[in-house]
């Protein structure tokens, strides 16, 4: 199985990016966010999914994305399209927060989750999920909050400002990058 993987990015197809380390090119299935353009390295933590009928790797930015990810696949109907969707449209504290508040609104909002797996989802992952320091994209929103930002416009400028700079980029410095965007 592949845990970690680091390398160039050849081809970046949507959200699968084709890495390149060792000599072998391996195609992730990433989050928006992750999404970077040819030539510029990655590190990602991968999860290899088995089924009947293929094998497929699955990238995230920190374990902790990767954790919630095989939380997410366990609950029986929801596969890992789903639940990178899932992880597409939310931050992994929006999500913790909708599952232990027992709020299937939110997931619904995601295309091929309707009331009867949302309410699945938050019934198998409530009080499961580990608690997680907030990821710095959270800390981001938060500060544009803070300074003024509706949090719909601070939650997209946030991302907008990660895509951009890479997920190692400090909280400060997406901050003023996604103050700049908006001016």
């Amino acid at each position: 199985m592949i845990g970690y993987i680091k390398g160039r990015v050849v081809d970046a197809e949507g959200v699968n990016l084709t890495v390149e380390s060792g000599g072998v090119g391996y195609t992730i299935m990433v989050t928006p966010d992750l999404v970077r353009p040819r030539g510029e390295t990655v590190e990602l933590f991968v999860h290899t999914h088995f089924s009947q009928d293929s094998i497929g790797l699955f990238g995230f930015a920190n374990p902790e994305a990767r954790e919630m990810f095989l939380r997410l696949i366990g609950v029986q109907g929801l596969g890992p399209s789903s639940a990178m969707k899932i992880m597409s449209g939310f931050s992994g504290d929006e999500l913790r927060s909708a599952i232990e508040a027992g709020d299937p609104t939110l997931l619904q909002r995601v295309k091929g989750i309707g009331p009867k797996l949302a309410d699945k989802i938050i019934f198998f992952l409530r009080g499961k999920l580990p608690e997680a320091a907030p990821s710095s994209l959270d800390e981001v929103i938060q500060a544009l909050a803070s300074l003024g930002m509706k949090e719909t416009e601070a939650r997209s400028a946030a991302r907008a400002a990660r895509r951009e700079l890479g997920p190692d980029a400090s909280v400060e410095d997406m901050v003023k990058h996604a103050l700049r965007r908006g001016e």
